[in-house]
Parts: C-alpha cells; sequence; structure tokens
C-alpha cells in the first residue's frame, strides 16, 4: 500500500536528506577510513581462514569459496588509499606495501592455477605466500621490525 505524498513526508525527507549531508560531510575521515580498513581486513581474516580450513579438512569448495571471497575483498583494499591510514612514520612504506598487494595477487593467481592443474601441494605452498606478503606488511606498519 502507497503512502499519499503529504507535506510532512516531503518535510521529513528534507530534514533525513540534510541530516545524512551534515554527516557526509562534517564526519572525520580518518575514522572513516580506519573504521574501513578494519571492516576490509577482517573480511580478509575470514576470506584467510576459509582457505585453510578447506586445505586443512581437504574441501577444496571451501578453498574455492575463500579465493571468491578474497577477489572481491582483496579489490576493496585495493581500492583503499593506504597512505590515509599510515602515520607520519610509516608514510614512507606505502610504495612497499604495494608491492607487498601487488605480490598478493600474483600469489592468488598461482594459487588458483596450482588449484585447477590438482597440484594441491603447490597451491598451498603459494597460500603460504600470500600469508607470509600478509604478515609482512602487518609488521611493516605495526613496527615490528624495529
Amino acid at each position: 500500500m502507497r503512502l499519499p505524498h503529504t507535506h510532512f513526508s516531503h518535510f521529513f525527507w528534507q530534514i533525513f536528506a540534510t541530516f545524512a549531508l551534515f554527516v557526509v560531510l562534517f564526519s572525520s575521515p580518518a575514522h572513516s577510513a580506519e573504521s574501513n580498513i578494519v571492516e576490509i581486513m577482517q573480511k580478509l581474516q575470514y576470506d584467510s581462514d576459509l582457505i585453510q580450513k578447506g586445505f586443512s579438512l581437504n574441501r577444496f569448495e571451501l578453498v574455492r569459496e575463500g579465493i571468491t571471497r578474497h577477489k572481491v575483498d582483496f579489490d576493496a583494499l585495493r581500492r583503499f588509499n593506504i597512505e590515509v591510514f599510515l602515520t607520519k612514520n610509516n608514510l614512507n612504506y606505502a610504495p612497499i606495501i604495494y608491492s607487498f598487494i601487488n605480490n598478493i595477487v600474483e600469489e592468488r593467481t598461482s594459487l588458483e592455477y596450482f588449484l585447477s592443474k590438482n597440484q594441491k601441494m603447490k597451491a598451498y605452498e603459494a597460500f603460504q605466500k600470500i600469508n607470509h606478503r600478509c604478515m609482512q606488511c602487518h609488521a611493516l606498519t605495526r613496527g615490528w621490525s624495529k
């Protein structure tokens, strides 16, 4: 059932739109970016866990599902401006981080290739290289190597 258009509903939508615009314009971009990167990383962790579970349980449909999800979530990471997240102390790491990101994509391609050829151990080794690159990036941005 569609409600008739009234002056009140028009006024309500104007107020709602104004409020939404205010939130978008005056919310903290750094906080928004930080929460966005946390969400992306949580999704990527879930994807990696799913791939690991698939290998551990010898259920390669889980590995494939994890890879499919990883592609989508990793694309979100690739679109994210990493430099917004970095502090002044580690901003110079941006080129290294972008290199890690590119390496992860290459290793995921290898993982898919080896999986398609039923070379499960090589596929698992490619997956481990993905995890290693992830941890290298985390270590770098967290200052673990200092």
